[in-house]
């Protein structure tokens, strides 16, 4: 089945409740399963990439930490020229502290070979693992926007 980006939203919102996200929403684990198995989801667009950032960004009007997965769908025309695109982002927010704002960097899946190789080098990374384990987020966000 083929979805269209405009209800990727819905999709993903679908997978976190069935891993029991809205009832414990500041559970990392559970959201990062959940886009993962969103990820299997194909998308009808020209092209759909993922991305890993992390940083000290003012996003909410504060300065806070955020980790945050995009999925990103490019579209064309009939005549194969771009349009626009539109990204789907599932961000959680964390209390800046010295040791998370250590942890910028982004990461694009056109990198790897796979998404599967892409998820599995994303879960390696201090980026990662530091705020999930030894942090609890104080807020998330999910975005679906045209940029």
């Amino acid at each position: 089945m083929i979805i269209s980006s405009r209800e990727a939203k819905l999709y993903l919102e679908t997978e976190l409740e069935k891993e029991g996200f809205f009832t414990d929403s500041k559970n990392w684990e559970k959201a990062w399963s959940a886009f993962k198995c969103f990820s299997n989801y194909q998308i009808e667009c020209a092209n759909d990439d993922f991305l890993w950032q992390t940083g000290v960004y003012n996003f909410t009007g504060k300065e806070e930490f955020s980790c945050e997965i995009v999925r990103q769908f490019s579209h064309v025309d009939s005549n194969g020229i771009h349009t626009h695109m539109e990204q789907l982002s599932l961000t959680f927010y964390y209390n800046s502290n010295e040791l998370l704002s250590q942890l910028k960097g982004n990461v694009w899946s056109i990198d790897f070979d796979s998404n599967d190789a892409f998820f599995l080098h994303v879960e390696g990374l201090d980026s990662f693992n530091v705020p999930m384990k030894q942090f609890v987020p104080s807020s998330y966000a999910i975005l679906f926007e045209e940029v």
